[in-house]
């Protein structure tokens, strides 16, 4: 069956899979959830009541994986990666994951994925994401994982309202284009590691709260001559040895933070050398009113972080935004209560970080990329491709609202 790319097509075909869709009961042990998934197809879900699994799977295309909640259903992998997606839209919710002597990876692929309210217990790598476009790790909790969530060959995740608590680096970039929002790094070696090429990629990191983070809250290593940095804003830095450890051409979009307590110079480059000084770019040193209580976020009185936030002079009254995890998010991770950004595959409109992402899954489809135009539908910022497949037309539209106007260019 060829999938329709018109939207309403899109959604016929969802619509179609979930009427056949099954629910698959596993009970805990030894090899049950392999034999489980066995049974699977596109649209199934796999149910995982609460307790411990011993295994290592491969999930095929469309299937989704529910435990019971992260703090009752353990998967124990036995193998390289204790999930491995062979197909695209594979969806993993409410499960802890912890590794076997052989296990580097928690979560392993190169296809669209979400990852929703799940804890990796001390895995090298608890997601790790080549190419994989349209993909979100939301909810999760990282503990003293060697990478929290590696995204490499220009993935562009969605990272949102997660914990990374302890361990080596909480995200790693390599040429992608993420988007970096509402999380908590709290004692990492550091938060963000990004090695930017010399293109026009540009990374958006928003609204986190990195705390004793060793070495930095966020480093950045380029190839070249980046066209700008990464979009980097509203955050705070609390204690830990630099805020930003990165040349001056890889901070020309970072506005709008505060650091306290932190090694001088807050933001500098690998030698030392203070890159942007305090004062620039609306950052401030100052206590930054905020608490972390392993797992609640307190906000005390503060002018910083409570309400217009930072701004710098051209900026309208009000536009920075609260510095700092938004309200929903107080509470990030498995049992947080913010709302979640929507499965990105699983709408009439697919959801987009950038635009390399669109062009990687049209390119993942087999289809082949006509024309590009952008446009306003009933308030939100359309991507609209025209594509050809076999002689034929069509259209797909993404909607880009998620992101657009985050990277200081306007709206």
């Amino acid at each position: 069956m060829k999938l329709a790319y018109v939207a309403a097509g899109l959604m016929v075909f969802l619509t179609w899979s979930e009427a056949l869709a099954d629910v698959i009961q596993a009970a805990p042990g030894e090899g049950t959830l392999a034999a489980a998934i066995a049974k699977s197809k596109d649209g199934d879900t796999v149910k995982l009541a609460a307790g411990v699994y011993t295994d290592s799977v491969e999930v095929p295309e469309g299937v989704a994986i529910e435990g019971a909640g992260a703090d009752i259903t353990t998967l124990v992998a036995t193998g390289y990666a204790a999930i491995n997606c062979k197909g695209a839209r594979v969806r993993i919710t409410g499960i802890a994951i912890k590794p076997g002597e052989r296990t580097v990876r928690g979560v392993n692929s190169s296809m669209p994925v979400r990852v929703e309210r799940c804890r990796f217990h001390g895995v090298k790598e608890g997601v790790a994401l080549m190419l994989a476009p349209l993909s979100d790790v939301v909810g999760c909790e990282f503990l003293d994982c060697g990478i929290g969530v590696r995204a490499i060959g220009e993935a562009c995740p969605t990272v949102w309202g997660c914990v990374f608590k302890g361990g080596g680096i909480g995200v790693f970039v390599m040429d992608g284009m993420p988007y970096i929002r509402n999380n908590v790094f709290a004692g990492p070696e550091t938060g963000i590691k990004m090695v930017v090429g010399d293109g026009g990629e540009q990374p958006i990191v928003r609204n986190n709260l990195f705390l004793d983070c060793k070495q930095s809250g966020i480093e950045i290593s380029s190839r070249g001559e980046p066209i700008f940095g990464p979009s980097i804003r509203n955050n705070i830095f609390e204690r830990g040895g630099g805020a930003i450890i990165a040349a001056s051409s890889c901070l020309s979009a970072t506005s709008h933070c505060v650091v306290h307590e932190i090694a001088q110079p807050a933001f500098r480059d690998k030698s030392g050398k203070e890159t942007l000084k305090l004062g620039d770019h609306s950052t401030s040193e100052a206590a930054p009113g905020v608490e972390w209580n392993d797992g609640n976020i307190t906000y005390l009185k503060s002018e910083l972080v409570d309400g217009k936030g930072l701004r710098c002079g051209s900026d309208p009254e009000g536009h920075a935004g609260q510095i700092g995890p938004e309200s929903a998010w107080r509470r990030p991770g498995p049992s947080a209560s913010g709302e979640l950004p929507p499965a990105r595959w699983n709408a009439p409109l697919l959801i987009a970080n950038a635009v390399r992402e669109e062009y990687q899954y049209l390119q993942l489809r087999g289809v082949r990329s006509e024309q590009q135009s952008v446009g306003v539908e009933n308030g939100k910022r359309i991507d609209t491709m025209t594509y050809s497949q076999d002689g034929k037309e069509g259209t797909i539209k993404f909607d880009i609202s998620r992101f657009f106007g985050e990277m200081g260019v306007g709206d």
